[in-house]
This record gives structure tokens, sequence and C-alpha cells, in this order.
């Protein structure tokens, strides 16, 4: 007798999908900067980040394991169905489908070229496989489908000094006509941002989530300096606050962390790394189970920290410019306006 079964679509099960389905492996194209060994940094993760007087980050803590993938599986029994939604994996509308594969289950998956470039791993292993996969399955859940149609990922389009190694998607709600507010002014809830896996390599990351300090700036200090790990977090901290938006997610592809920062802007959070092939829970459940905490929406039970009473709002003020601000902009202005004091 044949034990072959006809493959199904994840909507069938979406919560046995979900359970199983792990990302692809990412192969590299030989044009590209080789690895470092194992257990080594690359030496390559040269962000244009220092000290600023502006970031009050200064501490960061670990979201213990057992207790984060308690909270996604639970999140999953509760809000993923195991029985069958009745609509179709790929929007008829947008076009928006599931595209990560899965055993017994029928994805339309097209497996991409190795990896080029940091343009690639965004807009082909990251867009377009697994974040649309996890706004189409947002979508589809009972309990999103209503508010998820005001969300979409976005991705800035203006570059910045650091724009050849670091990259973010933003998750975000657009406003409609009847909020109230300014539908040129969307509001982010998450940022997901990323580095090819040549920059942020397995001991690079691995450095990252095993950071507990940040150091504020001391100006009477010379040379105050960050390390790669310190300087991953200031971007984190500066393109999160720029967006007003405290969940993050820090990726390579290969490996995947989940973030968030607390209501003053002091304290950093983070998970330990998942690997493409984690199982209970899977990198898509987390992803997902993150991105949809991140909406905050009222009598949805995500993701939650609590918050330091003592600790103060992040207060918006200007500051008086001095000569290290105008430094790293620029310098023959910063060397003139150093006169001045004199």
């Amino acid at each position: 007798m044949s034990n072959w079964m006809p493959k199904r679509h994840a909507s069938s099960n979406m919560r046995d999908y979900l359970k199983n389905a792990t990302l692809p492996k990412m192969p590299l194209a030989p044009s590209t900067p080789p690895m470092p060994p194992q257990k080594h940094k690359s030496h390559r993760n040269t962000l244009t980040v220092r000290p600023e007087r502006y970031r009050k980050l200064h501490q960061i803590h670990l979201l213990t394991n057992s207790h984060f993938k308690d909270d996604v599986l639970t999140f999953m029994n509760k809000y993923v169905p195991a029985g069958s939604l009745g609509i179709p994996d790929v929007d008829p509308d947008t076009g928006e489908r599931i595209a990560i594969p899965c055993p017994g289950y029928s994805i339309a998956w097209l497996q991409p070229p190795p990896l080029r470039h940091v343009e690639e791993l965004g807009t082909v292993w990251i867009e377009q496989n697994v974040l649309r996969s996890a706004q189409r399955i947002i979508q589809m859940l009972p309990a999103f489908t209503d508010e998820s149609t005001h969300w979409t990922m976005e991705r800035p389009e203006v570059p910045d000094n650091d724009h050849s190694i670091f990259r973010h998607f933003a998750w975000t709600k657009s406003q409609d006509a009847d909020s109230g507010l300014d539908p040129c002014d969307p509001t982010c809830s998450l940022v997901l941002s990323y580095q090819p896996p040549w920059v942020l390599s397995p001991q690079d990351f691995k450095q990252v989530t095993n950071l507990r300090a940040f150091p504020l700036i001391d100006l009477h200090k010379k040379n105050q300096r960050l390390n790669s790990a310190e300087r991953v977090w200031g971007k984190l901290w500066d393109t999160c606050k720029q967006k007003n938006c405290r969940w993050f997610i820090l990726t390579s592809y290969s490996q995947w962390a989940f973030g968030r920062f607390s209501r003053g802007w002091t304290r950093g959070f983070i998970s330990e790394i998942f690997d493409i092939n984690s199982k209970g829970p899977t990198t898509l459940q987390c992803v997902l189970y993150w991105m949809a905490s991140s909406m905050e929406m009222p009598g949805v039970e995500g993701h939650r920290i609590a918050e330091v009473g003592s600790e103060p709002e992040y207060e918006h003020r200007e500051l008086p410019c001095v000569v290290y601000d105008v430094m790293c902009k620029d310098p023959r202005a910063a060397f003139l306006l150093s006169l001045l004091a004199l």
C-alpha cells in the first residue's frame, strides 16, 4: 500500500504548517566576501555609529529563551487555528502569498539564485519569502483579519552612510481618512534590520545578543569609540527612535533575534539567536509572533515586558550644538567652531 498523501494548502491547517515550516538555506555566491572562520568575527561591521548625547540606552537584558519560546507557542495555540481557514494561501486582490516551503504542503517556492549582495538579501530572501509570508498569514488569522488590512511592510528608500551593510524594513500602519490622523504620517510598530552574513557573522551576532551594557557618552574622554556589537545596538536604537518604534528584529537571514526598547528608551531587550532550521518554535513562528505583538491590538495577548515605574518617558528637547556634534558631519566646520570657543 502506498504511503503517498496529497499535498494540501497551508490554510488547511495553519498551526501545523507554521510548526513545521523552516526557512530554506541561503547559499552564497562565489563573488561574496568569504565568511570568517568558525567562532571568529568578520571585522567588517564598520557602522558609522559613535557615542551620542541624545542616545539614552545603557542597559540590555536577555529575554530568557525558555520563557520566550513558551510565549511564542502559547500565542500560536491561541490565535492560529488548527482547522481549515477556508481561504486561499494567495490573496486574490494583492497577490500576497505564503512562500516558505514545508513538507506535505503545496507551496509555490522558486529557489532564488545564490546571494550576491545586500540588495538581494533584503528584496529576495527576506522580503519576498519571509516577510510577505508572515504578512499574508497575519491577514488570514481571524483575530487579525480586519486590523491587518491597514498594515504593510515598507522598505525605506532613503540611504544613509551605512546603506551598504545595514538596511531595514518597517512594519507600518497606514492612516485612513476617518482616523483623524494625517494619512501621510503612517505609524511604524516594528523595524526589521538586516545585515549580510559576511558582516553580521555568527560570532558577531552572538556578541550583539550577549551585550549587557551600552556606554553613555563622555565628552571629556578623548577618542571614545564603540566596539562592533555596541555600534549595532546604537544603530538599532537610532533607527527605531527615528521612527518612534520600540520593537525590532535583527537578522542576517541565517540567524534571527527579536527585541524591543523600554518606554523611556534606556533599556533594550533581546532574545537569544534563532537559526533558520530552529523548531519549537520555528523562526517563521517567531517573526509572526513579534510582528503581531508589535501591533499592540486591544484584547490580543502578545509579548509584554514589565516597565519600570520610575523610568521617565524619553524627553524630546533640543541640545545646544557642540563641536563633537559637528565633527562627524563636517570636520572643517567643527574646526572653525572650535576656534570660536577660544
